[in-house]
């Protein structure tokens, strides 16, 4: 998009236009009193704006403003402009009046970037045999928006099954995000009324973009007007380290270390500090994540905390030219401060005293709330589906959880109370049976049948009684199919009943009673 770059506008300068049914309008009896937009990575752009009414007696109450408050009440779509280039476009989410009777009156309208539209949409659902590329495509689109993926092939893993639990679309996408190891840029962009998105890894920045402030500036060079720099090594640590189950090898995988982030360069590298933690931030699961999982998790655990360890902002003249994932370079402030990181941030200014300001930021701030996967808290209800053959051989059985409101199944381990190799307790259950599903580490994609329960439907063979001397193993897979196993503590009695024939072998048999022959 073409770059406005000019510290001299007001607030005046700006226009506010929103679009209602396809139909575009201008708001030109408000008048902007202050601007400020907000970018971050992983985030959703926000702006804030103040209007006026233009002057007149009635005020806010003039029938004109009226109309035009209505005009842009939350839901509608708006766009601030200056020359005619797009500084900010998206829905409005929140309008507020404030009156001072006979003194003043100020309208105060947050819009937010698109995103805004998959923050409320809290839900559980399933996606069978996919990517994480088409996740994240498929969660944007819901918002009408089409991310470009840039660099890495970290959103190319096959996934069995993902699961968005009991969370909304954001919050499912920024677990994606972490779990992947990558960043989502929301931009402006000339050719998209709804900006642009871009998903990319932090190894594949700088986007070819480098801004360099000078401590001792010329007249040609950008023009810094305040410097706010921490190094902070409180939540670093020598070195990132995770691990998960493998079912087929039973033992944890070679646990994937990470030990530099690689993000930032000379006196701002973020690796380059002195860890006051010496241990390893260690997670050893068990999930059983793939490699690949594995890798971009440790990897994404690191950047994550190095990012704290430099954190600052800079206010330059006010343009839109910085973007997020750009590389910004101090120089001429000294061996301490000389280096460059990587644009995490953007604010823009706008007011009658100051004009245009941008601010630029670099690392994350505190605290960290980053989480791979929302955890199942207790135990679900589950339905045993159809039989599908296992194609990891890992013994599972197809099941539909109820509560995840979906007719996908997910493939669930069968818990056992006996289970070594060639010998165990094999007792599969039947399609329709309704279980008891854990979830290992939490993990909605990895359901385990902890047990079984009769219901009104599945009626148990043995009703309880006061007495309770009857125990009971009955299988019957139809009316013509029956065999039990029944103990009688009151009569002291064993009996194996079976439709047809009984078989007992062995290479001696020796039955031994303890009264007469019969």
């Amino acid at each position: 998009m073409s770059f406005l770059d000019n510290s001299n506008f007001k607030p005046s300068d700006i226009k506010l236009f929103v679009n209602i049914q396809g139909v575009e309008k201008e708001l030109n009896e408000l008048i902007v009193s202050e601007l400020k937009i907000s970018r971050r990575i992983n985030a959703i752009p926000q702006a804030v704006v103040k209007l006026r009414a233009k002057e007149s007696e009635s005020g806010v109450y003039q029938s004109d403003v009226q109309r035009m408050l209505k005009s842009c009440r939350p839901g509608v779509k708006a766009e601030l402009r200056i020359l005619n280039t797009r500084l900010f476009s998206g829905d409005i989410v929140q309008q507020k009046t404030e009156l001072v009777y006979a003194k003043t009156h100020t309208i105060k309208l947050v819009l937010r970037h698109d995103l805004q539209r998959i923050t409320g949409n809290f839900r559980t659902r399933v996606f069978a045999n996919t990517r994480d590329r088409k996740v994240i495509a498929d969660l944007l689109n819901t918002a009408t928006l089409k991310p470009a993926f840039s660099g890495t092939s970290h959103w190319d893993i096959d996934h069995e099954q993902l699961v968005q639990y009991r969370c909304s679309d954001w919050q499912f996408l920024l677990q994606r995000l972490y779990a992947t190891n990558s960043w989502l840029l929301a931009e402006e962009d000339k050719d998209n009324t709804q900006g642009k998105v871009t998903i990319i890894a932090p190894n594949s920045l700088p986007l070819n973009e480098r801004w360099t402030l000078q401590h001792q500036a010329d007249h040609q060079a950008i023009r810094l007007y305040s410097t706010e720099l921490m190094l902070d090594n409180r939540f670093d640590t020598a070195e990132a380290v995770v691990s998960a189950w493998d079912i087929d090898d039973q033992a944890l995988l070679v646990a994937w270390k990470e030990t530099l982030s690689q993000v930032g360069k000379d006196a701002l590298a973020s690796d380059n500090f002195s860890q006051t933690n010496k241990d390893s931030s260690e997670l050893l699961l068990s999930c059983p994540l793939s490699t690949k999982e594995v890798q971009f998790l440790t990897r994404s655990q690191l950047v994550m905390r190095r990012l704290t360890a430099v954190r600052g902002s800079l206010k330059v003249e006010g343009s839109t030219k910085y973007r997020l994932g750009h590389e910004l370079m101090l120089s001429g402030f000294g061996e301490n401060m000389d280096g460059s990181q990587i644009l995490t941030g953007v604010d823009h200014r706008i007011t009658a005293e100051e004009s245009w300001k941008t601010t630029l930021h670099v690392g994350l701030e505190l605290p960290l709330k980053a989480e791979y996967v929302t955890q199942v808290n207790g135990v679900h209800i589950g339905k045993v589906a159809d039989y599908q053959s296992d194609s990891k051989k890992w013994d599972r059985i197809p099941v539909l959880i109820p509560a995840f409101g979906t007719n996908i199944p997910l493939f669930a381990r069968l818990g056992k109370p006996y289970a070594s190799h060639q010998s165990g307790f094999c007792f599969y259950p039947e399609t329709g049976d309704e279980v008891i599903l854990s979830f290992l580490e939490g993990d909605p994609r990895y359901p385990v049948i902890i047990d079984s329960l009769h219901n009104p439907k599945q009626q148990t063979p043995l009703q309880i009684s006061k007495e309770n001397n009857l125990k009971m193993l009955m299988i019957k897979q139809s009316d013509k199919d029956e065999q039990q196993l029944l103990f009688d503590s009151q009569q002291q009695t064993v009996a194996l009943i079976g439709k047809k024939n009984i078989e007992v072998k062995g290479e001696y048999i020796n039955l031994t009673k303890s009264k007469g022959t019969r």
